[in-house]
């Protein structure tokens, strides 16, 4: 039987959130997923800059989303589609931490996971470029939930620096 990525991190956690937030992340094949999202983008020139090169999602109002979640044995691949702008990362256990490599740009994000009855939120706890652990002035902020709202699932995600503020922000609702 295959593991469940977020049930192996957060144990018994995993079992206090809502139908709709253990469903979408019982991932033990692959699946597909569609909602809507709105993605704001960050208004400081660095912030855009950062942005581009990162290739994340365009900013727009509102936009048809579709994740394909692939499992693999060891890490979960995450290949979303807001409108026609691609964004794939890779999700991987590391030590009791979930780790996100962007598949575009060399960074990858490792969090503490912390879950209740209202869902989850992810925490960073380093940063990493080329492998290379960033000191934390440099980590970009992030906050990230996922949650149910009228038995829907409901994701939030903003992330930004000290030094340009937003550099995009999304959130919005995916179906089964």
């Amino acid at each position: 039987m295959n593991k469940v990525l977020l049930k192996e991190i957060l144990g018994s956690k995993f079992d206090l959130m809502p139908e709709a937030v253990k469903e979408m992340h019982s991932i033990q094949q692959t699946k597909k997923v569609q909602g809507t999202a709105k993605v704001v983008g960050g208004k400081n020139p660095i912030a855009k800059i950062i942005q581009i090169l990162a290739r994340l999602p365009a900013p727009t109002r509102r936009v048809p989303v579709r994740i394909n979640f692939i499992k693999r044995n060891d890490s979960e691949e995450w290949d979303r589609l807001f409108g026609n702008n691609p964004f794939h990362t890779i999700m991987k256990k590391e030590g009791p931490y979930l780790a996100e490599c962007l598949v575009a740009f060399p960074v990858t994000f490792v969090y503490e996971v912390m879950a209740d009855q209202k869902g989850f939120s992810l925490h960073v706890v380093k940063v990493r470029f080329l492998g290379i652990p960033l000191p934390r002035f440099m980590q970009p902020s992030l906050a990230a939930r996922a949650g149910e709202w009228r038995g829907r699932y409901r994701f939030s995600t903003w992330v930004g620096f000290w030094f340009c503020g937003r550099v995009i922000s999304y959130f919005g609702y995916l179906e089964q």
